[in-house]
């Protein structure tokens, strides 16, 4: 990849990537060995939705194992263009969010038309379905057969929790 430094931007602000930016590339880089693993994940997402054509989401440009810039694989891929929903939210109106809302609905709706049986193969996690349900790993787990209703157990209890906690302060 031919990029000039002073044509980058990178951005840090993520739990779990680095992404340093230019117009037309973002290069994914995972923070340390357990975002690794997740960032394994996301290329596998990322392949697939440019392999189908999905509408609306990034295309990946390339899959990188380079030990001189990086310990770990990392992705390349075309952004979309537009406004993240982050920074539109603070002044947006209840008319324009209901908007937002109906776009991104039509979009979703759009990536269900996926088989899951061609997911399934492509989620490393998913693979593995004795897997203890995490924090980390809830999301993954509830794509799994058989493990969707455990995940959301696990998310249920979470969310108790917090509600317990909040009223306890």
């Amino acid at each position: 990849f031919h990029v000039r430094p002073r044509d980058l931007d990178p951005n840090f602000r993520g739990w779990s990537k680095r992404v340093v930016m230019t117009a037309h590339r973002y290069f994914l880089f995972p923070r340390d060995h357990e975002a690794a693993k997740d960032m394994e994940t996301e290329l596998n997402l990322y392949e697939f939705f440019t392999r189908n054509r999905m509408a609306g989401l990034p295309r990946l440009i390339a899959r990188v194992k380079d030990p001189a810039i990086s310990r770990y694989e990392f992705g390349v891929i075309r952004p979309m263009r537009g406004i993240e929903l982050c920074d539109l939210l603070p002044g947006i109106t209840p008319r324009r969010l209901a908007g937002v809302l109906v776009q991104l609905a039509r979009l979703v709706a759009s990536w269900h038309m996926v088989p899951f049986g061609r997911l399934r193969g492509i989620l490393p996690h998913a693979r593995r379905r004795a897997e203890r349900i995490t924090i980390h790993t809830w999301g993954v787990q509830a794509l799994v057969p058989g493990r969707a209703a455990a995940a959301a157990r696990f998310i249920h209890r979470l969310v108790r929790l917090r509600d317990l906690r909040r009223r306890r302060d």
